[in-house]
């Protein structure tokens, strides 16, 4: 058995990822993505050439049948949360993208904005965002009214056992589980809320006088000279090559293709099973850059790597010092 895909599209790499998706219908279940001015997890449309390259490709996956996610996954929609006005607008957009592409699915982060599908969409399947970390079993019982599927909180990516419990009570209560499987961010880690916020608030930041930046506490974390070992110890991905291992506990793999560099080797990569290059260039965020000169190449990872991630120093197995191959 291998698991389908639910992938996210890119409107700058759109025909790339537009091919791909539907040579392998077969094998990619959905694509996910951000739609007009609504704030995403991942940012939101920056211009017109973006939102028609978004609506060239849903026209083409509708038309394939293939599966089609819209994200309201935004942290926060500001002093509108709970506005009249933005339930109107939410309705009317789904509508709208039911009638043309026939939306099959939303993913938010919201359990208003979930309730509010669930009582006016029977049809569309309402899923929990992995931005809410949701995972343990009171977790899930709080949401079940909410939602049909949860895409599962990164950390449990690396623990069985929770793993199990989680789908244990999905089957007992009729729900699907999803998995992130490439995410670049660091385990439990606290900044993250405050950093999908600024991203929800974006060109509300963007238009003030900012005194500081900022992109995250991984970039800092993981530099140094034991940066290879911390991005091991402390990050949650699942390689190509360790899919298999999960089969029994999810329904569909969610690739996080939105912001990475090269989407479409991340795809390939994932939907062959295998990967030769640097491991992190698979991931979002894509820390190759904060480990160089170090390059962790995936291949070199033992078959014994996924059921064992917290047992050994995997960076002993795979670090390449591009600086001193260069001197030798």
């Amino acid at each position: 058995m291998s698991l389908p895909f639910t992938i996210g599209f890119q409107p700058r790499r759109g025909r790339e990822i537009t091919e791909i998706v539907l040579q392998n219908k077969d094998r990619i279940r959905e694509v996910y993505f951000a739609w007009g001015d609504f704030s995403s997890g991942r940012g939101r449309l920056k211009s017109e050439a973006e939102q028609q390259a978004t609506e060239d490709a849903l026209a083409k996956f509708s038309e394939a049948k293939i599966g089609l996610d819209l994200l309201l996954n935004a942290e926060c929609f500001g002093g509108e949360s709970l506005a009249r006005k933005l339930y109107i607008k939410i309705g009317d957009t789904v509508d709208d993208l039911q009638q043309r592409f026939g939306l099959t699915a939303v993913t938010t982060a919201s359990p208003v904005v979930a309730k509010f599908l669930k009582n006016n969409f029977t049809d569309l399947q309402v899923r929990a965002s992995v931005n809410m970390g949701i995972g343990d079993l009171s977790s899930l019982a709080y949401m079940a009214p909410y939602f049909d599927s949860f895409c599962l909180k990164r950390e449990y990516n690396l623990d069985f056992e929770k793993l199990q419990a989680a789908r244990n009570w999905c089957n007992d209560h009729g729900k699907h589980m999803v998995m992130l499987a490439n995410s670049g961010c660091l385990n439990e880690c606290p900044a993250r809320h405050f950093h999908d916020s600024l991203v929800a608030h974006e060109e509300e930041i963007a238009g003030e006088d900012n005194a500081f930046g900022f992109g995250g506490i991984c970039r800092d974390f993981l530099a140094g000279q034991d940066g290879a070992e911390k991005f091991f110890r402390h990050t949650n991905f699942v390689r190509p090559e360790d899919l298999k291992l999960y089969e029994n506990y999810f329904d569909m793999i969610k690739l996080a293709t939105r912001t990475n560099p090269d989407p479409v080797q991340v795809i390939k990569a994932y939907l062959t099973g295998n990967f030769r290059g640097s491991l992190p260039a698979l991931l979002e965020p894509d820390h190759s850059g904060v480990l160089y000169p170090l390059i962790l190449e995936n291949s070199m990872l033992p078959a014994e790597f996924g059921a064992n991630r917290k047992a050994v120093d995997w960076s002993k197995y795979c670090v390449i010092d591009i600086q001193k191959r260069k001197k030798s």
